[in-house]
């Protein structure tokens, strides 16, 4: 009797740690959280011109470190995890930007957007290069600024939807301005992803993107100061 009850308490035990119960996604959020925060500490360090990309190199591991906590979750079907996931995922993109590792960037913004605005990725896809690899912007701006709109709208519903899903859990404050936060960093995945086309010449997709990004800030305004009125 004995036995099976220490068996019992352990299976309990396992039952809390395992990869989809609350407390282990609590835990893999706070710790996405606290490297986002070391991250961004380490971004902002001076080091040797030896080693001058020492300090985001770590601020990388910890971002990285955090994704394959949150990763299980994710794959079990949970929203919350997946959006952190994308959080962290853009933050990569940033920081391989910033040491020159142009490629790798374009691999974790594109799945960061993958997770939060997916249509956004089809579209740019789906714009043919030329033979030098190369895109050119529409023959009147018309076009891209049509394309743009609808981009807008559809990121617009997508907001909306996320915001409800994260404000039925806790209709707080501090909930509230992470949904700000959310969709500033959609706007800075888009940008940067906008930037890296146009430094490679497919004007087409930056152009889009970065008009895009410039929409997506005017309707968070628009939205902000409608809310506060």
């Amino acid at each position: 009797m004995a036995t099976l009850e220490l068996r019992d308490e352990v299976d309990a035990t396992h039952a809390d740690e395992s990869p989809s119960s609350p407390a282990s996604l609590a835990a893999a959020i706070k710790e996405a959280r606290d490297a986002i925060e070391r991250s961004e500490e380490l971004n902002k360090r001076l080091d040797p011109e030896e080693e001058p990309f020492r300090s985001k190199y770590l601020g990388r591991e910890a971002l990285k470190h955090a994704i394959t906590k949150l990763e299980p979750h994710a794959e079990a079907g949970s929203d919350h995890a997946s959006s952190w996931v994308a959080r962290l995922e853009w933050r990569m993109g940033a920081v391989c930007q910033d040491v020159e590792e142009t490629g790798r960037s374009v691999v974790h913004l594109s799945k960061a957007l993958q997770i939060w605005r997916p249509r956004i990725l089809d579209y740019v896809q789906s714009l043919p290069l030329d033979q030098q690899g190369k895109s050119t912007a529409g023959e009147c701006d018309d076009e891209e600024d049509m394309t743009v709109a609808e981009l807008a709208a559809y990121c617009a519903k997508q907001a909306r939807k996320q915001a409800k899903r994260g404000l039925s859990i806790e209709s707080s404050e501090s909930s509230k301005l992470e949904v700000v936060e959310l969709e500033l960093e959609v706007v800075e995945a888009v940008s940067l992803l906008g930037i890296y086309h146009h430094n490679f010449e497919h004007h087409r997709q930056g152009l889009v993107l970065l008009k895009l990004a410039e929409a997506l800030i005017t309707g968070l305004e628009t939205n902000l100061r409608a809310a506060s009125a």
